[in-house]
Protein backbone atom coordinates (compact mmCIF):
# COMPACT_ATOMS: atom_id res chain seq x y z
CA UNK A 1 0.00 0.00 0.00
CA UNK A 2 1.21 3.47 -0.83
CA UNK A 3 2.19 5.87 1.93
CA UNK A 4 -0.81 8.19 2.15
CA UNK A 5 0.96 10.89 4.15
CA UNK A 6 3.64 11.31 1.50
CA UNK A 7 0.99 11.82 -1.19
CA UNK A 8 -1.10 14.44 0.58
CA UNK A 9 -0.86 17.94 -0.88
CA UNK A 10 0.05 20.78 1.46
CA UNK A 11 -3.51 22.10 2.04
CA UNK A 12 -4.80 18.72 3.22
CA UNK A 13 -1.84 18.26 5.58
CA UNK A 14 -2.56 21.75 6.94
CA UNK A 15 -6.18 20.80 7.59
CA UNK A 16 -5.16 17.71 9.57
CA UNK A 17 -2.79 19.84 11.65
CA UNK A 18 -5.39 22.58 12.30
CA UNK A 19 -8.16 20.17 13.34
CA UNK A 20 -5.75 18.21 15.53
CA UNK A 21 -4.67 21.45 17.25
CA UNK A 22 -8.37 22.16 17.89
CA UNK A 23 -8.58 18.84 19.78
CA UNK A 24 -10.77 17.02 17.22
CA UNK A 25 -10.56 14.24 14.66
CA UNK A 26 -10.43 14.49 10.89
CA UNK A 27 -10.96 11.68 8.38
CA UNK A 28 -10.09 11.53 4.72
CA UNK A 29 -12.51 9.17 3.06
CA UNK A 30 -14.22 7.76 -0.02
CA UNK A 31 -13.13 8.15 -3.63
CA UNK A 32 -10.26 10.47 -2.71
CA UNK A 33 -8.66 7.77 -0.61
CA UNK A 34 -9.29 5.11 -3.26
CA UNK A 35 -7.37 7.25 -5.75
CA UNK A 36 -4.46 7.67 -3.32
CA UNK A 37 -4.30 3.99 -2.39
CA UNK A 38 -5.04 2.17 -5.63
CA UNK A 39 -4.32 4.44 -8.59
CA UNK A 40 -1.59 6.68 -9.95
CA UNK A 41 -3.93 9.67 -9.80
CA UNK A 42 -3.34 12.64 -7.52
CA UNK A 43 -6.88 13.73 -6.59
CA UNK A 44 -8.22 17.22 -7.08
CA UNK A 45 -11.34 16.55 -4.99
CA UNK A 46 -10.89 15.78 -1.28
CA UNK A 47 -13.67 14.39 0.91
CA UNK A 48 -13.17 14.96 4.63
CA UNK A 49 -15.21 14.47 7.78
CA UNK A 50 -14.57 15.88 11.25
CA UNK A 51 -15.86 15.66 14.79
CA UNK A 52 -15.35 19.42 15.08
CA UNK A 53 -18.60 21.38 15.12
CA UNK A 54 -19.20 23.43 12.00
CA UNK A 55 -19.07 26.77 13.79
CA UNK A 56 -15.76 25.79 15.42
CA UNK A 57 -14.46 24.56 12.09
CA UNK A 58 -15.29 27.92 10.49
CA UNK A 59 -13.38 29.71 13.27
CA UNK A 60 -10.44 27.31 13.00
CA UNK A 61 -10.13 27.89 9.25
CA UNK A 62 -10.70 31.65 9.63
CA UNK A 63 -13.52 31.70 7.06
CA UNK A 64 -16.27 34.32 7.04
CA UNK A 65 -19.66 32.84 7.92
CA UNK A 66 -21.20 34.98 5.17
CA UNK A 67 -19.16 33.05 2.59
CA UNK A 68 -20.60 29.68 3.60
CA UNK A 69 -23.43 28.42 1.40
CA UNK A 70 -26.24 27.45 3.84
CA UNK A 71 -27.85 25.17 1.22
CA UNK A 72 -24.85 22.83 1.18
CA UNK A 73 -24.59 20.07 3.81
CA UNK A 74 -20.87 20.60 4.26
CA UNK A 75 -18.34 23.40 4.15
CA UNK A 76 -16.86 23.50 0.67
CA UNK A 77 -13.46 25.08 0.12
CA UNK A 78 -11.07 25.46 -2.70
CA UNK A 79 -7.36 25.94 -2.26
CA UNK A 80 -5.56 28.05 -4.78
CA UNK A 81 -2.30 29.99 -4.75
CA UNK A 82 -1.57 29.19 -1.13
CA UNK A 83 -4.95 30.13 0.40
CA UNK A 84 -8.22 28.54 1.48
CA UNK A 85 -11.35 30.12 0.04
CA UNK A 86 -15.00 29.32 0.78
CA UNK A 87 -16.70 28.14 -2.38
CA UNK A 88 -20.19 29.48 -3.05
CA UNK A 89 -20.41 28.72 -6.77
CA UNK A 90 -19.63 25.81 -9.08
CA UNK A 91 -16.14 24.34 -8.87
CA UNK A 92 -15.17 24.81 -12.50
CA UNK A 93 -11.63 26.25 -12.48
CA UNK A 94 -9.82 26.91 -15.73
CA UNK A 95 -7.26 24.28 -14.79
CA UNK A 96 -7.98 21.47 -12.36
CA UNK A 97 -4.23 21.10 -11.87
CA UNK A 98 -4.02 24.46 -10.11
CA UNK A 99 -6.73 24.09 -7.47
CA UNK A 100 -8.07 21.66 -4.88
CA UNK A 101 -11.75 21.17 -4.11
CA UNK A 102 -12.30 20.26 -0.45
CA UNK A 103 -15.52 19.11 1.22
CA UNK A 104 -15.60 18.93 5.02
CA UNK A 105 -18.67 17.62 6.81
CA UNK A 106 -19.10 17.75 10.59
CA UNK A 107 -20.40 14.60 12.33
CA UNK A 108 -21.81 14.49 15.84
CA UNK A 109 -22.05 10.70 16.04
CA UNK A 110 -19.62 7.87 15.37
CA UNK A 111 -18.32 8.56 11.89
CA UNK A 112 -16.48 5.25 11.53
CA UNK A 113 -19.61 3.25 12.38
CA UNK A 114 -21.69 5.29 9.93
CA UNK A 115 -19.45 4.12 7.09
CA UNK A 116 -21.08 0.69 7.28
CA UNK A 117 -24.32 2.18 5.97
CA UNK A 118 -22.75 3.23 2.67
CA UNK A 119 -23.37 0.92 -0.33
CA UNK A 120 -19.94 0.77 -1.99
CA UNK A 121 -16.64 -0.24 -0.42
CA UNK A 122 -15.01 2.75 -2.15
CA UNK A 123 -17.27 5.10 -0.18
CA UNK A 124 -16.55 3.28 3.11
CA UNK A 125 -12.78 3.71 2.85
CA UNK A 126 -11.50 6.14 5.55
CA UNK A 127 -8.24 7.25 7.17
CA UNK A 128 -7.61 9.38 10.27
CA UNK A 129 -3.83 9.78 9.81
CA UNK A 130 -3.29 6.65 11.94
CA UNK A 131 -5.79 3.95 10.97
CA UNK A 132 -7.08 2.91 7.55
CA UNK A 133 -10.66 1.59 7.66
CA UNK A 134 -12.25 -0.88 5.18
CA UNK A 135 -9.06 -1.08 3.14
CA UNK A 136 -9.24 -4.86 2.67
CA UNK A 137 -12.74 -4.63 1.15
CA UNK A 138 -11.67 -2.07 -1.44
CA UNK A 139 -8.46 -3.97 -2.13
CA UNK A 140 -10.54 -7.08 -2.88
CA UNK A 141 -12.75 -5.12 -5.27
CA UNK A 142 -9.77 -3.71 -7.14
CA UNK A 143 -7.97 -7.05 -7.21
CA UNK A 144 -11.01 -8.79 -8.73
CA UNK A 145 -12.00 -5.78 -10.88
CA UNK A 146 -15.49 -6.01 -9.39
CA UNK A 147 -17.72 -4.09 -7.01
CA UNK A 148 -19.19 -6.40 -4.40
CA UNK A 149 -22.48 -5.47 -2.74
CA UNK A 150 -24.36 -6.97 0.16
CA UNK A 151 -27.96 -8.00 -0.43
CA UNK A 152 -29.21 -5.00 1.53
CA UNK A 153 -26.92 -2.61 -0.36
CA UNK A 154 -28.01 -4.18 -3.63
CA UNK A 155 -31.67 -3.66 -2.80
CA UNK A 156 -31.19 -0.05 -1.67
CA UNK A 157 -28.88 0.92 -4.53
CA UNK A 158 -31.22 -0.41 -7.22
CA UNK A 159 -33.81 2.12 -6.02
CA UNK A 160 -31.50 5.11 -5.65
CA UNK A 161 -30.72 7.05 -8.82
CA UNK A 162 -27.79 8.94 -7.35
CA UNK A 163 -26.19 5.71 -6.12
CA UNK A 164 -26.67 4.13 -9.53
CA UNK A 165 -25.06 7.13 -11.19
CA UNK A 166 -22.09 6.92 -8.81
CA UNK A 167 -21.83 3.18 -9.44
CA UNK A 168 -21.66 3.76 -13.21
CA UNK A 169 -18.96 6.37 -12.70
CA UNK A 170 -16.92 4.03 -10.46
CA UNK A 171 -17.28 1.21 -13.00
CA UNK A 172 -15.90 3.46 -15.75
CA UNK A 173 -13.29 5.35 -13.74
CA UNK A 174 -11.71 2.30 -12.11
CA UNK A 175 -12.43 -0.17 -14.94
CA UNK A 176 -14.54 -2.40 -12.69
CA UNK A 177 -17.76 -4.36 -13.15
CA UNK A 178 -20.65 -5.12 -10.82
CA UNK A 179 -20.63 -8.64 -9.36
CA UNK A 180 -24.21 -9.12 -10.51
CA UNK A 181 -25.68 -6.36 -12.67
CA UNK A 182 -28.14 -4.17 -10.80
CA UNK A 183 -29.92 -2.76 -13.79
CA UNK A 184 -32.13 -5.77 -14.67
CA UNK A 185 -33.73 -5.39 -11.21
CA UNK A 186 -34.33 -1.67 -11.60
CA UNK A 187 -38.02 -0.91 -11.47
CA UNK A 188 -38.50 2.18 -13.58
CA UNK A 189 -41.96 2.90 -12.24
CA UNK A 190 -40.48 3.62 -8.80
CA UNK A 191 -38.43 6.49 -10.15
CA UNK A 192 -39.27 10.09 -10.72
CA UNK A 193 -37.14 12.36 -12.87
CA UNK A 194 -33.97 13.36 -11.10
CA UNK A 195 -34.45 16.80 -9.49
CA UNK A 196 -31.74 19.39 -9.39
CA UNK A 197 -29.65 18.62 -6.34
CA UNK A 198 -26.31 19.27 -4.72
CA UNK A 199 -25.42 15.57 -5.02
CA UNK A 200 -26.37 15.30 -8.67
CA UNK A 201 -24.36 18.38 -9.66
CA UNK A 202 -21.28 17.01 -7.90
CA UNK A 203 -21.60 13.68 -9.71
CA UNK A 204 -22.11 15.38 -13.06
CA UNK A 205 -18.96 17.51 -12.62
CA UNK A 206 -16.97 14.42 -11.60
CA UNK A 207 -18.24 12.63 -14.69
CA UNK A 208 -16.94 15.42 -16.92
CA UNK A 209 -13.48 14.96 -15.40
CA UNK A 210 -13.25 11.37 -16.64
CA UNK A 211 -10.90 10.82 -19.61
CA UNK A 212 -13.95 9.78 -21.65
CA UNK A 213 -17.31 10.87 -20.17
CA UNK A 214 -19.07 9.06 -23.02
CA UNK A 215 -18.34 5.70 -21.38
CA UNK A 216 -20.33 6.66 -18.30
CA UNK A 217 -23.28 7.95 -20.33
CA UNK A 218 -23.22 4.77 -22.38
CA UNK A 219 -23.16 2.69 -19.21
CA UNK A 220 -26.29 4.47 -17.95
CA UNK A 221 -27.98 4.09 -21.33
CA UNK A 222 -27.24 0.36 -21.48
CA UNK A 223 -28.58 -0.01 -17.95
CA UNK A 224 -31.80 1.61 -19.11
CA UNK A 225 -31.73 4.50 -16.64
CA UNK A 226 -30.21 7.39 -18.61
CA UNK A 227 -33.71 8.68 -19.33
CA UNK A 228 -34.20 9.27 -15.60
CA UNK A 229 -31.13 11.48 -15.46
CA UNK A 230 -30.93 13.08 -18.84
CA UNK A 231 -33.78 12.22 -21.19
CA UNK A 232 -33.00 15.20 -23.44
CA UNK A 233 -29.60 13.71 -24.32
CA UNK A 234 -31.18 10.33 -25.07
CA UNK A 235 -33.62 11.94 -27.52
CA UNK A 236 -30.70 12.17 -29.98
CA UNK A 237 -30.18 8.38 -30.02
CA UNK A 238 -30.78 7.13 -33.57
CA UNK A 239 -31.39 10.63 -35.00
CA UNK A 240 -29.42 10.57 -38.27
CA UNK A 241 -27.57 13.71 -39.36
CA UNK A 242 -26.17 14.83 -42.71
CA UNK A 243 -23.30 13.45 -44.77
CA UNK A 244 -20.77 15.49 -42.78
CA UNK A 245 -21.43 13.48 -39.61
CA UNK A 246 -20.48 9.87 -39.06
CA UNK A 247 -22.61 9.53 -35.92
CA UNK A 248 -26.20 10.17 -34.90
CA UNK A 249 -26.92 13.18 -32.69
CA UNK A 250 -26.45 11.21 -29.44
CA UNK A 251 -23.05 9.72 -30.29
CA UNK A 252 -21.91 12.95 -31.92
CA UNK A 253 -22.64 14.80 -28.67
CA UNK A 254 -20.73 12.22 -26.62
CA UNK A 255 -17.76 12.21 -28.98
CA UNK A 256 -17.62 16.01 -29.01
CA UNK A 257 -17.67 16.01 -25.21
CA UNK A 258 -14.79 13.51 -25.12
CA UNK A 259 -12.87 15.68 -27.60
CA UNK A 260 -12.81 18.70 -25.28
CA UNK A 261 -10.07 18.82 -22.65
CA UNK A 262 -11.03 17.40 -19.26
CA UNK A 263 -9.58 20.43 -17.47
CA UNK A 264 -12.07 22.64 -19.34
CA UNK A 265 -15.44 21.49 -17.98
CA UNK A 266 -17.37 24.44 -19.42
CA UNK A 267 -16.24 23.45 -22.93
CA UNK A 268 -17.15 19.83 -22.24
CA UNK A 269 -20.61 20.89 -21.12
CA UNK A 270 -20.99 23.08 -24.17
CA UNK A 271 -19.94 20.19 -26.41
CA UNK A 272 -22.35 17.80 -24.71
CA UNK A 273 -25.27 20.23 -25.04
CA UNK A 274 -24.48 21.98 -28.35
CA UNK A 275 -26.80 19.83 -30.51
CA UNK A 276 -29.32 18.90 -27.85
CA UNK A 277 -31.99 20.89 -29.69
CA UNK A 278 -31.67 18.89 -32.91
CA UNK A 279 -34.22 16.13 -32.17
CA UNK A 280 -36.89 18.72 -31.33
CA UNK A 281 -36.11 20.84 -34.40
CA UNK A 282 -35.82 17.96 -36.87
CA UNK A 283 -37.66 18.25 -40.17
CA UNK A 284 -37.61 15.72 -43.00
CA UNK A 285 -36.99 17.27 -46.42
CA UNK A 286 -37.93 15.19 -49.48
CA UNK A 287 -36.47 15.99 -52.90
CA UNK A 288 -39.19 15.34 -55.46
CA UNK A 289 -36.84 14.71 -58.38
CA UNK A 290 -34.86 11.93 -56.71
CA UNK A 291 -37.38 11.00 -54.00
CA UNK A 292 -34.46 11.12 -51.56
CA UNK A 293 -34.83 12.67 -48.13
CA UNK A 294 -32.69 14.09 -45.38
CA UNK A 295 -33.05 15.52 -41.89
CA UNK A 296 -32.59 19.24 -41.35
CA UNK A 297 -32.38 20.98 -38.00
CA UNK A 298 -33.27 24.62 -38.52
CA UNK A 299 -32.91 26.85 -35.44
CA UNK A 300 -31.64 23.96 -33.30
CA UNK A 301 -29.04 26.24 -31.70
CA UNK A 302 -31.72 28.52 -30.20
CA UNK A 303 -33.96 25.64 -29.18
CA UNK A 304 -30.92 23.89 -27.69
CA UNK A 305 -29.84 27.01 -25.82
CA UNK A 306 -33.22 27.27 -24.11
CA UNK A 307 -33.14 23.55 -23.27
CA UNK A 308 -29.59 23.87 -21.91
CA UNK A 309 -30.64 26.74 -19.66
CA UNK A 310 -33.54 24.72 -18.22
CA UNK A 311 -31.52 21.51 -17.77
CA UNK A 312 -28.57 23.14 -16.02
CA UNK A 313 -30.92 25.06 -13.73
CA UNK A 314 -32.61 21.77 -12.89
CA UNK A 315 -29.23 20.22 -12.18
CA UNK A 316 -28.51 22.99 -9.67
CA UNK A 317 -25.71 24.84 -11.46
CA UNK A 318 -24.97 28.47 -10.68
CA UNK A 319 -26.38 31.31 -12.76
CA UNK A 320 -22.97 32.11 -14.26
CA UNK A 321 -22.45 28.53 -15.44
CA UNK A 322 -25.98 28.28 -16.84
CA UNK A 323 -25.64 31.54 -18.79
CA UNK A 324 -22.17 30.73 -20.13
CA UNK A 325 -23.00 27.23 -21.41
CA UNK A 326 -26.40 28.14 -22.89
CA UNK A 327 -24.72 31.09 -24.65
CA UNK A 328 -22.07 28.81 -26.18
CA UNK A 329 -24.84 26.53 -27.45
CA UNK A 330 -26.72 29.47 -28.98
CA UNK A 331 -23.65 30.84 -30.81
CA UNK A 332 -21.96 27.64 -31.97
CA UNK A 333 -23.57 27.59 -35.45
CA UNK A 334 -21.81 30.56 -37.06
CA UNK A 335 -20.50 29.88 -40.59
CA UNK A 336 -17.66 32.21 -41.49
CA UNK A 337 -16.82 33.05 -45.09
CA UNK A 338 -14.55 35.69 -46.60
CA UNK A 339 -17.70 37.56 -47.62
CA UNK A 340 -18.31 38.55 -43.99
CA UNK A 341 -18.01 42.30 -43.52
CA UNK A 342 -16.07 43.82 -40.65
CA UNK A 343 -19.44 44.74 -39.13
CA UNK A 344 -20.49 41.07 -39.17
CA UNK A 345 -17.25 40.09 -37.42
CA UNK A 346 -17.76 42.81 -34.83
CA UNK A 347 -21.31 41.53 -34.17
CA UNK A 348 -19.92 38.07 -33.36
CA UNK A 349 -17.30 39.63 -31.07
CA UNK A 350 -20.01 41.58 -29.22
CA UNK A 351 -22.31 38.58 -28.92
CA UNK A 352 -19.64 36.20 -27.65
CA UNK A 353 -17.76 38.85 -25.65
CA UNK A 354 -15.45 37.21 -23.08
CA UNK A 355 -16.64 33.73 -24.16
CA UNK A 356 -15.15 34.06 -27.65
CA UNK A 357 -12.08 31.84 -26.93
CA UNK A 358 -14.38 29.17 -25.47
CA UNK A 359 -16.58 29.36 -28.55
CA UNK A 360 -13.65 28.50 -30.80
CA UNK A 361 -12.69 25.60 -28.52
CA UNK A 362 -16.26 24.33 -28.72
CA UNK A 363 -16.16 24.47 -32.52
CA UNK A 364 -12.98 22.36 -32.52
CA UNK A 365 -14.62 19.75 -30.26
CA UNK A 366 -17.71 19.83 -32.50
CA UNK A 367 -15.58 19.15 -35.59
CA UNK A 368 -13.78 16.24 -33.90
CA UNK A 369 -17.13 14.89 -32.75
CA UNK A 370 -18.33 14.63 -36.36
CA UNK A 371 -16.00 11.67 -36.91
CA UNK A 372 -15.05 13.06 -40.33
CA UNK A 373 -13.12 16.24 -39.61
CA UNK A 374 -9.97 17.35 -37.85
CA UNK A 375 -9.97 19.89 -35.04
CA UNK A 376 -8.57 22.69 -37.18
CA UNK A 377 -10.60 24.55 -39.78
CA UNK A 378 -8.96 26.95 -42.24
CA UNK A 379 -12.08 29.12 -42.19
CA UNK A 380 -11.99 29.34 -38.39
CA UNK A 381 -8.27 30.10 -38.44
CA UNK A 382 -8.91 32.94 -40.88
CA UNK A 383 -11.72 34.24 -38.68
CA UNK A 384 -9.50 34.15 -35.58
CA UNK A 385 -6.81 36.17 -37.39
CA UNK A 386 -9.39 38.64 -38.63
CA UNK A 387 -10.86 39.07 -35.15
CA UNK A 388 -7.39 39.70 -33.74
CA UNK A 389 -6.72 42.28 -36.44
CA UNK A 390 -9.98 44.11 -35.71
CA UNK A 391 -9.41 43.97 -31.95
CA UNK A 392 -5.87 45.33 -32.40
CA UNK A 393 -7.19 48.23 -34.43
CA UNK A 394 -10.00 49.00 -31.99
CA UNK A 395 -7.65 48.82 -29.02
CA UNK A 396 -5.48 51.61 -30.40
CA UNK A 397 -5.90 55.05 -28.92
CA UNK A 398 -7.34 57.96 -30.87
CA UNK A 399 -7.23 61.69 -30.21
CA UNK A 400 -10.62 61.26 -28.52
CA UNK A 401 -8.85 59.31 -25.75
CA UNK A 402 -6.55 62.25 -24.90
CA UNK A 403 -7.09 64.10 -21.63
CA UNK A 404 -7.54 67.33 -23.65
CA UNK A 405 -9.29 68.17 -26.90
CA UNK A 406 -9.20 70.85 -29.61
CA UNK A 407 -11.40 73.24 -27.63
CA UNK A 408 -8.97 73.07 -24.71
CA UNK A 409 -6.10 73.94 -27.09
CA UNK A 410 -7.86 76.92 -28.64
CA UNK A 411 -8.96 78.29 -25.28
CA UNK A 412 -5.61 77.78 -23.51
CA UNK A 413 -3.34 79.03 -26.32
CA UNK A 414 -5.74 81.46 -27.99
CA UNK A 415 -5.65 79.55 -31.28
CA UNK A 416 -8.20 79.68 -34.08
CA UNK A 417 -9.76 76.58 -35.68
CA UNK A 418 -7.59 75.12 -38.41
CA UNK A 419 -5.23 72.30 -39.49
CA UNK A 420 -2.73 73.13 -36.76
CA UNK A 421 -5.15 71.86 -34.09
CA UNK A 422 -5.32 68.44 -35.74
CA UNK A 423 -1.54 68.35 -36.18
CA UNK A 424 -1.02 69.21 -32.53
CA UNK A 425 -3.45 66.55 -31.29
CA UNK A 426 -1.83 63.90 -33.49
CA UNK A 427 1.58 64.84 -32.07
CA UNK A 428 0.27 64.48 -28.52
CA UNK A 429 -1.30 61.13 -29.46
CA UNK A 430 2.10 59.75 -30.54
CA UNK A 431 3.54 60.75 -27.16
CA UNK A 432 0.72 59.06 -25.23
CA UNK A 433 0.86 55.89 -27.34
CA UNK A 434 4.52 55.57 -26.37
CA UNK A 435 3.82 56.28 -22.69
CA UNK A 436 0.21 56.33 -21.43
CA UNK A 437 1.33 57.98 -18.18
CA UNK A 438 1.74 61.20 -20.18
CA UNK A 439 -2.02 61.34 -20.80
CA UNK A 440 -2.69 64.01 -18.15
CA UNK A 441 -4.06 67.48 -18.83
CA UNK A 442 -1.20 69.54 -17.38
CA UNK A 443 1.48 67.37 -18.96
CA UNK A 444 -0.19 67.50 -22.39
CA UNK A 445 -0.53 71.28 -22.23
CA UNK A 446 3.18 71.52 -21.47
CA UNK A 447 4.08 69.25 -24.42
CA UNK A 448 1.70 71.26 -26.63
CA UNK A 449 3.38 74.52 -25.59
CA UNK A 450 6.82 73.16 -26.52
CA UNK A 451 5.54 71.92 -29.88
CA UNK A 452 3.91 75.27 -30.68
CA UNK A 453 7.16 77.06 -29.84
CA UNK A 454 9.21 74.74 -32.04
CA UNK A 455 6.94 75.15 -35.05
CA UNK A 456 6.50 78.85 -34.21
CA UNK A 457 2.70 78.81 -34.30
CA UNK A 458 0.93 81.72 -32.67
Amino acid sequence: MKNIIDQLPKPISELFDKVKEAGSELWLHGETLADLCFTETLPVHYQLATSLRQDKLIDTLNIAVSDINPKWPEIVLYYQKGKFHALTKDFLPESLDEAYYIEIRSYEGDFVSSLNDLPFSIDRLAWDSNTLYHHSEVEQDFRDRKIYLSQQSRSNTSKNLLDLFRLARYVVKYDLTETEPLYPSVEKKKYKKMPGSYGWKKEFIRLLELPRPSKCFECLREWGILSHFFEELLEGYGVIQNEFHEYDVYYHSLTACDSALKNEPLIRMGALFHDIGKPRSRRLIVKEASQSSKNVFYDHENIGSRMTYQILKKFGFSHDTVITVSKLVRLHMFHYTTEWTDSAVRRLIRKANIDLPNLFKLRKADRLGSGKKGAESKAIQRLEKRIKHIQDIESRMTVKDLAIDGHDMMEHFGLSPGPVIGQLLNYLLTLVEADTKKNQRDALLSYADNWLREVKVS
